[in-house]
């Protein structure tokens, strides 16, 4: 692009050409001459210091021991600097983006501006020419130490200072750098051969850009042995894809973790990280790229903050290119749009400031304006966002709650709740009500959070597991009983129950299922006349089906038998094995409890009936511990239901069953 400029005068005559020629936006040409000026202040001393003395200029200062060295400024401010092989090795590092100071070069030269270097021995004018060249010339002596780099444009750029705030600056002087070499993973068989070609140098120097001495040795040695060729740019793209494949033959991956990374350093920010890989394909040869990749994500959620932002880094350094922050309404929730090289995410939740660090050794660019393109790595990106933000999250609302969870507030405040909702003792109350009364304490506390009414009627079946049943407290039936001698099935678990006589129940055998249509079957085909055997409806956890059975039951019966039925499926599986814990949790625990089925191998291989698949975003179930292996993988996508059977076979297939338990 440089060698293009200078090839096209006109672009160097004013700022517009300028912007026009190099795709950098007007707005945004300060803030990219900022950003090479720290990144050099960054990489001479590890620290850095900004000022804007007036509207046309910005100084960047470090306290290095050591300057930049006056034989060097000229090459560093010149259009021709030419460019590097090291530029070109694929490392996670600062400025892999960059041109380096030649956009600032630029710049100054087509506004007509200044350059000012202050170093260790001197205070130096630097004056590029149109024809790539720059004129030193030294204004003043400087003992200091460091360096102090003023650029000057020649126009105003009517920008804000405080556009700069956002680049925290412990984002760029913490965490810690790559320690290594360049892997060859990292480069597609036709971006190695590329390299190959550029670099004109022995086989063996190139070489040492992946490996120390020992394994290099080993490489040319075993190339020797194919090849008498020694210089890189004599290669043959058949010849770089067998040295690429020696050197990924000898060299072990590179782990992502090694990458380096900023840390967990700002403060009021919330932190996470994920890392990963990402896979570029070769457009010839047969080497694709494994790039590794570490991303980092910061998350601050102030009381105040009304619109969202966005900054990116790539490998601790601040990054210049469109993106975009929107805030979009929804009836429930807000949420954010970050729309940034490549990448599009919808974050839910508050308006929040959003920092990203993307350590890699190597960004694809896309279209005409060399925009780094993200989208490789979405889901990493994607994932480590909303980890921050659920972090933040929760760290926002135990600072509202002092440190107490959701939970110890509900149950503070329930005793009061229920006087309130109660009058005192004197009426029934519904659960819903008492949902309605605790409400405000969680908004209040937490600043507007809702309660969640699912959770809310976990704690309080957890709160009546362990304190026993809230005194007017009025529950919904949970289930039914019926067995024979019975005129009609009974309501169990319910409030309602306590306004008639429990009845013992005469059997110690109960047959449990949660499906009304298969309750029902039984109930009018005299099973339980002929079994034995009570039926029982229940949609609880297995505590209160426990809880309810007990009550209803003799108590004279040392031993009670549980039967369960259910559908060949992985829920249900894991509500058998629930209920087993339950059971042994229980004090002087009477119960045995039977798993009658269905499994999936009886459905399939002896009943022969038909399978059903689960949805796509259901396959996520995991069976119960005591599914055989060879079964497990097929509970998580498929199942068989109950009412596969017919009435007759239903009857027929569960009598079989339940007698091989009864005397």
């Amino acid at each position: 692009m440089i060698d293009a400029m200078l090839a096209n005068e006109e672009s160097l005559s004013n700022l517009d050409s300028l912007c026009q020629f190099t795709g950098i936006q007007k707005e945004q040409v300060l803030i990219q001459i900022v950003k090479e000026l720290i990144e050099n202040a960054l990489d001479t001393s590890g620290d850095f210091e900004i000022e804007f003395p007036d509207e046309y200029s910005v100084r960047v200062s470090d306290h290095g021991s050591f300057g930049i060295d006056p034989l060097y400024i000229e090459e560093l401010f010149t259009l021709q600097r030419p460019i590097k092989l090291s530029d070109h090795i694929r490392l996670p590092k600062r400025g892999i983006f960059n041109s380096g100071f030649r956009i600032v070069t630029a710049a100054v030269l087509a506004t007509k501006g200044k350059i000012q270097v202050a170093t260790r021995s001197g205070t130096y004018q630097v004056i590029p020419q149109l024809e790539g060249t720059t004129i030193l010339k030294i204004e003043d002596s400087n003992l200091g130490k460091g360096n102090s780099i003023l650029v000057r444009l020649g126009v105003k750029m009517n920008f804000d200072p405080a556009n700069f705030s956002g680049l925290k600056k412990e984002l760029s002087i913490n965490g810690s750098g790559y320690q290594g070499y360049s892997h060859p993973s990292w480069y597609t068989s036709d971006a190695f051969y590329k390299l190959a070609q550029t670099s004109n140098i022995p086989i063996y120097k190139f070489v040492a850009f992946f490996c120390g001495v020992r394994n290099r040795n080993e490489i040319i040695e075993s190339l020797r042995n194919e090849t008498e060729i020694t210089e890189t740019n004599d290669l043959t793209f058949e010849g770089s894809e067998l040295l690429l494949s020696l050197l990924r033959a000898k060299l072990k991956p590179i782990s992502p973790r090694r990458l380096g990374e900023i840390g967990d350093v700002l403060k009021s920010y919330s932190y996470h990280k994920r890392t990963g890989h990402y896979r570029l394909n070769s457009s010839q040869g047969q080497y694709d790229a494994e790039i590794p990749v570490a991303v980092e994500a910061w998350v601050n959620q102030p009381d105040d903050l009304q619109y969202a932002s966005l900054i990116v880094y790539v490998n601790r350094s601040p990054i210049i290119f469109p993106s975009s922050v929107s805030m979009l309404h929804g009836s429930n929730q807000s949420s954010s749009k970050l729309t940034f090289c490549g990448v599009s995410l919808e974050i839910d939740g508050r308006p929040s400031e959003f920092i990203i660090n993307i350590m890699t050794p190597y960004v694809p660019f896309s279209g005409e304006d060399k925009t780094p393109s993200f989208h490789f790595f979405t889901d990493i990106i994607e994932d480590t966002i909303k980890h921050a933000v659920s972090k933040a999250k929760k760290n926002r609302i135990m600072a509202y709650s002092k440190g107490k969870k959701e939970k110890e507030i509900v149950f503070e405040h329930l005793p009061a709740a229920i006087n309130r909702v109660s009058g005192n003792g004197q009426f029934v109350f519904s659960l819903r009500q008492l949902f309605y009364a605790i409400r405000p304490h969680i908004d209040d506390i937490y600043k507007g959070k809702k309660l969640s009414y699912t959770y809310f009627c976990s704690l309080i079946m957890e709160y009546e597991t362990e304190q026993g049943e809230i005194p007017g407290l009025h529950h919904e039936p949970r289930g039914m009983l019926y067995y024979s001698g019975l005129n009609q099935a009974i309501p169990i678990g319910g409030t309602v129950i306590t306004k008639i006589d429990r009845p013992r129940v005469p059997i110690n055998r109960i047959l449990l299922t949660d499906k009304e249509s298969v309750f029902s079957c039984l109930q009018y085909s005299h099973f339980t006349g002929r079994t034995g055997c009570a039926i029982l409806l229940h949609t609880g956890r297995g505590t209160k089906i426990l809880k309810d059975v007990m009550n209803f039951m003799d108590p004279s019966f040392t031993h009670i038998c549980l039967f369960c039925i259910h559908d060949a499926e992985a829920a249900a599986t894991r509500a058998f094995e629930s209920l087993q814990d339950a059971a042994s949790k229980v004090r002087d625990n009477r119960f045995h409890i039977i798993d009658l089925g269905l499994n999936p191998e009886e459905a399939i291989w002896e009943l022969g009936l038909q399978e059903e698949q689960l949805p796509i975003q259901r396959k996520r179930r995991v069976p119960g511990r005591h599914v055989p292996n060879q079964w497990q993988e097929w509970l998580r996508h498929n199942y068989v239901e109950l009412s596969a059977m017919s009435t007759t076979e239903l009857i027929s297939w569960l009598e079989k069953k339940i007698y091989q338990y009864i005397d």
